[in-house]
């Protein structure tokens, strides 16, 4: 899931976006969406675009995809 190695700065060095969202389903269940959520908004609010980024991955991976 991770590299191992000690040279990282941020979440998104350890883990992809589909990964955080299984660790995400396994913590929350049904609420992992809004968890990510949170994470997106936080980040956002903080002024740290590329977390945001990540967290709106995680997000994407998390929530059902419609078909038209």
């Amino acid at each position: 899931m991770y590299d191992k190695s000690l040279n990282w700065r941020s979440f998104w060095d350890l883990t992809t976006p589909p990964d955080a969202a299984e660790a995400l389903k396994a913590e929350y269940g049904d609420r992992a969406a809004g968890a990510a959520i949170e994470c997106a908004r936080a980040a956002g609010d903080e002024d740290r675009p590329e977390d945001r980024r990540y967290w709106r991955r995680v997000v994407a991976e998390l929530t059902p995809r419609r078909l038209h």
